[in-house]
């Protein structure tokens, strides 16, 4: 029997954003109970799945010690989870996942001996009060349901949002009723425990009404980047769906079931924004209650994004396989440059790449440690290959390759795997390089960007074709801004003229819009964090940017930048006329500037969440 919803539950008081406050002083923590006082235990396991969740987790196991039994199902993290479960004394499993069913908390229900009859699924960031201990242990002795759907209410950007769109989800149920729902994910993604999937009961459902915070640490980083991987989960998913009226259907709920049907229609996103910010008034929360609108509303755009690119690629196959690829024939190297091309995990891209640079006299392949066919393919096309570690200091990759190898000749060139050079480039750099005009160049991009070249918008140049003995990528002590260890906003710095090379190179990352949406977000941060260091430099770090890079650092936290990028690159340069790509590729500009602006407000706010939740 499908689970269904005993509606009288709806009928209790809603806590307020002062209750849950109160409840949270209210509760003393575990330290604090008294030696010798038996405390009466709930009935329920309490699980806790988690992943390098040490900011988070203490605070979460501190609310819990009324529960009979609490599990920690760590996915090998390498922050001191363990350790934090431990001091706690919850019981701590580790989980490895093969990339196939069944996922975290499926595994853990499957595979160990439950104590209780019921268990509770709990996240690190998500935080009981006094209340809802006490609602639990009601509810479970009075009502004879399978489970309980709970609220939660969210703190964001240092504040309890108290209106706009909270979340909830059935994560209190008795395990020998059902378990969540097995949906064929081949790995889609990198997440290994159940985030969309939900239980399905045979039994009858109710409601915990006081609520449960939900407050992640981790910061805006973070929150974009699970995003990301949760919105290409629900693409997939989408993709894989049967049709509509199908078993899979008859298991979801209500909601689900609108938001699978129309998620890949354009104007599901801004609904969404219209209902949770207006309909839902989270206007009154304040800027914190726009920006978690807004966030919603891009998370929502990016799954329709990756449900159509999922289209077009079945359509018409990506000819950048790691398989679609014939080494050429010998080609004369009549190019006196070292070309070197930094990757990780580029195997989609590289031998597009590696198929047009026979004619430079070295080319040098720095790996990062790939997982994938990389290194096949380089040393396929009989590259040199060259293993980096970067140690979270200075030097990154490209500075790194310059001051500890031997270059043969006099002249370097930095390409990246998704940037394709023609016969007309070659033709001209051998020129430049035997002139002796400049000791470096400009290179001049042409994006391709979900499959379409676009002729107009906002293409880009880098510095990265010079003499090696002219100078060095600028030097940016960056302790670990972001997991980047290659230089990517950094430009060269040399003592000499610099020219440019006019014969384009494509940019077209065969990698789709998942991989870009995660490089955004650590380039982002790394934005953001130089931002907060060029605020604090002298002039002569200054004079050291282009103009154009002066510009960006001394607006870029301006509220109107993000649109001016917008309203240049796709009315003043024409991107409106590539259609929907151009308007596309806009707009996730646009979030990427929105997102270094977000950034810089909470790294100068202070850490996230690092505010008490026992304070108002």
């Amino acid at each position: 029997m499908r689970a269904r919803f005993d509606g009288h539950f709806l009928r209790r008081r809603s806590a307020t954003r002062t209750d849950i406050i109160q409840q949270h002083r209210n509760r003393p923590p575990l330290s604090q109970t008294p030696v010798g006082v038996n405390v009466k235990k709930i009935p329920v396991t309490v699980i806790l799945p988690v992943k390098n969740d040490a900011k988070s987790l203490a605070q979460a196991l501190e609310k819990l010690g009324r529960f009979q039994k609490v599990v920690v199902v760590d996915s090998d993290s390498k922050d001191g989870t363990d350790e934090v479960a431990a001091k706690y004394g919850a019981e701590y499993v580790i989980f490895r996942w093969n990339g196939q069913p069944p996922k975290k908390r499926s595994w853990y229900l499957d595979n160990h001996e439950i104590e209780t009859d019921w268990v509770l699924f709990l996240d690190a960031d998500e935080i009981v009060s006094e209340a809802f201990c006490d609602e639990v242990e009601r509810s479970i002795a009075k009502y004879d349901h399978a489970g309980f759907w709970m609220t939660f209410q969210n703190w964001f950007m240092g504040k309890w949002l108290r209106y706009g769109d909270p979340f909830s989800k059935l994560a209190l149920f008795r395990h020998s009723c059902g378990r969540y729902e097995r949906v064929a994910d081949d790995g889609w993604t990198n997440i290994d425990v159940e985030v969309h999937e939900h239980p399905v009961l045979d039994g009858t459902l109710g409601r915990i009404h006081s609520p449960v915070a939900h407050d992640e640490r981790r910061g805006m980083d973070s929150y974009i980047g699970k995003h990301n991987e949760y919105s290409t989960w629900e693409a997939n998913r989408y993709m894989a769906l049967g049709p509509q009226g199908s078993g899979e259907w008859n298991s979801m709920t209500q909601r689900q079931q609108f938001k699978y049907r129309h998620v890949d229609k354009w104007w599901f996103a801004t609904a969404y924004f219209m209902i949770s910010f207006f309909a839902k008034r989270g206007f009154l929360d304040g800027r914190a209650g726009l920006v978690f609108a807004s966030l919603k509303r891009e998370y929502y755009s990016h799954i329709r994004l990756k449900i159509l690119e999922m289209r077009k690629n079945k359509q018409a196959p990506s000819q950048g396989s790691e398989t679609n690829h014939k080494v050429a024939g010998v080609v004369e190297k009549d190019i006196p440059v070292t070309l070197i091309i930094p990757v990780k995990n580029e195997a989609k891209n590289l031998a597009s790449c590696m198929d047009r640079i026979g004619r430079f006299q070295h080319v040098v392949v720095v790996d990062s440690g790939s997982t994938d066919t990389t290194l096949d393919i380089a040393k396929e096309y009989g590259a040199t290959c060259i293993h980096f570690e970067w140690n979270g200091h200075f030097p990154k990759k490209r500075n790194w390759y310059l001051d500890n190898h031997e270059i043969k000749t006099d002249w370097v060139l930095f390409l990246d795997a998704d940037e394709l050079i023609n016969d007309a480039f070659c033709d001209e750099v051998k020129k430049a390089v035997t002139s002796g005009n400049h000791v470096g160049y400009w290179l001049n991009f042409h994006n391709w960007f979900q499959g379409k070249f676009l002729r107009h918008g906002d293409p880009f140049s880098k510095l990265a074709l010079f003499r090696p003995d002219a100078g060095r990528y600028e030097r940016i002590d960056d302790e670990q801004w972001s997991g980047l260890d290659m230089e990517i906003h950094e430009h060269p710095v040399l003592e000499g003229s610099v020219g440019k090379i006019n014969a384009p190179i494509d940019h077209n990352d065969r990698r789709g819009l998942d991989s870009y949406i995660r490089k955004h977000n650590e380039y982002s941060t790394w934005e953001a964090r130089r931002h907060l260091a060029m605020e604090a430099d002298d002039a002569k770090a200054w004079d050291a940017l282009t103009t154009r890079q002066q510009f960006k650092y001394k607006h870029v936290e301006k509220w109107w930048f993000k649109w001016l990028y917008f309203i240049m690159c796709y009315i003043f340069k024409l991107g409106v006329l590539d259609g929907r790509s151009g308007f596309v590729f806009a707009s996730l500009k646009r979030h990427y500037y929105g997102h270094i602006r977000l950034k810089i407000r909470e790294f100068k706010d202070g850490v996230p969440g690092s505010r008490s939740i026992h304070e108002s």
